[in-house]
């Protein structure tokens, strides 16, 4: 046995370890914890690399699919989703001349009716083989993955992990060390002597035995994180952003790497047979074989056919605009989010109210801010994650609803894990879950009624009192100023500086789910993952201020004093409407919101009908359809409460004029904005800002999670266990999953998103270039970027470096519907 000293001896290039964690860091998903799961780019790590060179390397090192497999695009060529124009400018992007164009687009046609060429995906892990029988991952990664997991609970684990509240490594060395029954292979004398050691010194000394070049260290540790990277990208999140856990833990990669290793000297050592780990052991098993050129060609048909057929529809030219319109003023006037699910709610409202006019703008309302309700016990971001808030909002500590108070500070698992309260309320406790669970099964209209049913009426604190932030460095509310400035900062980029109507109703989004982990994803990503009606309810006070609105017209904006805001809350699951802080409507406006609500109602069920078609069913009316997706929604067995974001596409940066009346199939995101208003681009920066990482996020982790769900999504809801309110597993012993399941994008077609600007082309290219950040997704092509002149009406797409002329209507063949949906 080797002695301490003798073990420090080895240890001595702990530097190199350093700059190795740091660049396997970069490598590794950036997902956080699912409670604010946050849409973003899968392949954040090849993004300074253009879209398909950085696929191809995806592909090679953590050897998944690039591309659906080509029955599915010889299917789509079949339902006319691929167009032959489209597969032409495909052929021509490949460098194929025109001499060659009828060649290479009968090669590609021919291969139609050949046999499938089924194409699975692969799961990026490196399998470590002693003596080709003994798999270490499957001895180690069951204890490696209880230990982490326990030590980072969050309140799920049965008995919580001694030791948490201090560091990760601490913790294990403890176990080791100090109890009666150590873990094995931890309670080896070698295991607790390299555990005395700092996490840094141990794994080089594990690195000495388990590989025989130095050279090979970081190809040997990235495939020892890979072989896990869901566990490995979350403890990279919480040791580099330990504000995204509520309950905080100190815990490194390195310390977890280095616990793995000492785990595979400790399994070798008692192994005779076993012998060092050679690199070509270690080095990847196989590589991908590349991009194959057929189906890149056939996907960016996909992606062309989609875009000729979007850009064809569009209105862009200002003299389909008349004065009349330009000067009339609404009889109401509602700001959606942006986001794609509540453009189809938007059009049949327009439809059933011709005398409404809506705007879209980011679900947050420019209102960026911390929450903290009176039952919470630290403020939870409410604004997107690329911001860093400044500010926190609280709720005013009231009287509780009817029976809140049972909820108030209450925590079933803390009074399960104490001795004898812990007799009396597990068999209490457990008896009522099960005969409430048999109920929800028969009924699932017991579920809580809407998502609106999580937020207060209790007043906002939002107008700051104390000019003094707090000991985190937060203000408490804000100043009129800055309210004014958030209130101005949306009304100007989305246009409206004049002609308000007497109503202006803020309306937000959140969903209704049960049983689903994924619940975070389905609300507002704007708003951090959670719902946003408290953003809506800071608007309109903000709003409703006569001291915002004397500072606002200063600035050029005057709200009239006859205008009031309200605050309302889409509820995308189940197609309701919740509105708030009602008993301050003067009464001037009673009758206006009652006319608003009446046809919101209207439009909410014709909206739940459009939905239903997509679940292959079709209700005989918008009232049943409507019905059947408040049940979907309660449903405690039901995967599929709603589609989400299935078919995203596009983001729209322009006026109403652009898209009303057409029907967008619920696949673009749409952002108001006035050229007009905007003539150095200044504006639209601003939008690019928040519309490309954000939409973008969410359109690449729906492209890549359908791609290959295997590798970059998380699989089947069906098995997942929720694992320390951190994440999801299949079963009770794997890998953090990553990604969306597979029934949130089965129905996905995946095409980059296009983000259209209504701008002349040469501001817009200005625009995008002003942030180095949001220009490098427009230059590298992980979004596409086209601009609609509002002067001539002419398009443009970004090519290859710069603007190009784009004819969408060579690529049209069939319509998409406009008006009310059928």
């Amino acid at each position: 046995m080797t002695s301490s000293a003798d073990l420090q001896g080895l240890a001595g290039h702990t530097s190199d370890l350093d700059a190795i964690m740091e660049s396997i860091g970069h490598d590794l998903p950036q997902q956080g914890p699912i409670k604010d799961f946050i849409h973003h780019n899968t392949l954040h790590a090849f993004q300074d690399m253009n879209f398909h060179d950085g696929v191809a390397e995806a592909s090679r090192r953590y050897r998944a699919r690039s591309f659906m497999p080509l029955p599915f695009y010889h299917q789509a060529y079949k339902e006319q989703r691929i167009v032959i124009a489209a597969l032409d400018l495909a052929l021509s992007d490949q460098k194929v001349s025109e001499r060659d164009l009828g060649t290479g687009r009968s090669r590609l046609l021919g291969g139609i009716d050949a046999a499938p060429d089924i194409q699975t995906g692969h799961i990026g892990k490196q399998e470590k083989i002693i003596d080709e029988r003994l798999r270490l991952d499957l001895l180690i990664h069951p204890m490696l993955f209880r230990l982490v997991a326990n030590f980072l609970d969050q309140g799920l684990a049965i008995w919580p992990m001694p030791g948490r509240h201090g560091g990760f490594w601490e913790a294990i060395n403890a176990l080791a060390t100090n109890r009666l029954c150590a873990l094995p292979p931890l309670s080896d004398p070698e295991a607790r002597q390299l555990l005395t050691l700092g996490p840094k010194a141990a794994l080089e000394i594990c690195l000495q035995r388990l590989v025989a070049e130095k050279r090979d260290w970081h190809v040997y540790l990235l495939n020892l994180c890979l072989a896990h990277p869901g566990w490995s990208g979350m403890v990279r999140m919480i040791e580099t952003q330990p504000q995204v856990l509520t309950h905080p833990r100190k815990i490194s990669l390195i310390e977890v790497v280095a616990l793995e290793a000492i785990f595979q000297c400790a399994w070798l050592a008692r192994m005779p047979q076993s012998k060092v780990l050679k690199p070509e052991i270690i080095a990847p098993a196989s590589a991908s074989p590349g991009i194959d050129r057929d189906a890149k060609v056939w996907h960016e048909a996909l992606e062309w056919t989609y875009y000729g057929k979007l850009l064809a529809q569009l209105k862009p030219k200002s003299s389909q605009r008349t004065a009349d319109s330009d000067n009339a003023v609404p009889k109401a006037q509602a700001f959606f989010c942006i986001d794609d699910r509540e453009g189809s709610l938007r059009r049949n409202l327009e439809v059933v109210w011709p005398d409404v006019v809506t705007f879209g703008a980011p679900g947050f309302f420019g209102v960026d801010f911390l929450f903290q309700g009176a039952e919470q016990s630290a403020p939870q971001q409410h604004c997107p994650v690329i911001l860093t808030p400044k500010h926190v909002v609280r709720e005013a500590k009231g009287k509780p609803q009817r029976g809140r108070h049972l909820r108030r500070g209450f925590h079933l698992w803390e009074v399960a894990n104490t001795g004898i309260r812990g007799w009396i309320s597990t068999p209490l406790f457990g008896l009522w879950a099960a005969i409430k669970l048999s109920l929800q099964v028969i009924w699932p209209r017991l579920q809580e009624k809407s998502a609106a049913a999580n937020f207060e009426t209790t007043p906002l604190q939002i107008e700051r009192t104390i000019e003094e932030p707090t000991q985190q460095g937060y203000w408490l509310g804000y100043s009129v100023s800055e309210m004014a400035d958030r209130v101005g900062g949306i009304l100007r980029n989305c246009g409206l500086v004049d002609h308000f109507a007497e109503l202006i109703v803020m309306v937000s989004h959140g969903s209704t789910t049960t049983n689903n982990p994924h619940f975070s994803a389905y609300d507002c990503g704007a708003c951090a993952g959670k719902p946003g009606a408290v953003n809506a309810r800071a608007f309109a006070t903000m709003a409703n201020n006569a001291v915002v609105r004397k500072i606002l017209s200063e600035r050029g904006i005057a709200i009239p004093d006859k205008t009031y805001v309200l605050a309302a809350m889409h509820d995308t699951t189940q197609d309701d409407a919740s509105y708030y802080d009602e008993s301050l409507i003067p009464s001037t406006h009673y009758k206006l919101v009652a006319e608003f609500k009446r046809n919101l109602e209207s439009a909410l069920e014709l909206n739940a009908q459009e939905r239903a078609v997509k679940f292959d069913l079709a209700p005989a009316s918008p009232k049943a359809a409507r019905s059947h997706v408040r049940k979907r929604a309660r449903a405690i067995f039901e995967p599929r409460p709603e589609w989400n974001h299935a078919n995203n596409a596009s983001a729209i940066v322009g006026r109403r004029i652009l898209t009303r009346g057409i029907h967008l199939d619920r696949r673009a995101f749409l952002q108001s904005y006035d050229p007009r208003l905007d003539p150095t681009g200044d504006i639209l920066a601003a939008i690019l800002g928040a519309v490309v990482p954000v939409c973008g996020g969410i359109n690449l982790e729906y492209f890549f999670s359908r791609v290959d769900n295997d590798t970059y999504g998380a699989g089947s809801k069906l098995p997942h266990n929720v694992m320390a309110l951190l994440g999801v597993a299949q079963g009770v012993t794997g890998d953090l999953r990553t990604g969306l399941p597979a029934q949130m994008v089965e129905i996905h077609d995946p095409v980059r998103l296009l983000v259209v600007v209504e701008q002349n082309p040469v501001i817009a290219s200005k625009a995008a270039k002003k942030n180095p950040a949001i220009f490098q997704w427009i230059e590298n092509e992980w979004v596409r970027f086209a601009a609609v002149d509002p002067e001539t009406g002419s398009y443009w797409i970004w090519r290859q470096g710069g603007f190009v002329p784009f004819e969408p209507k060579a690529l049209v063949i069939t319509q998409f519907s406009t008006g009310q949906a059928q």
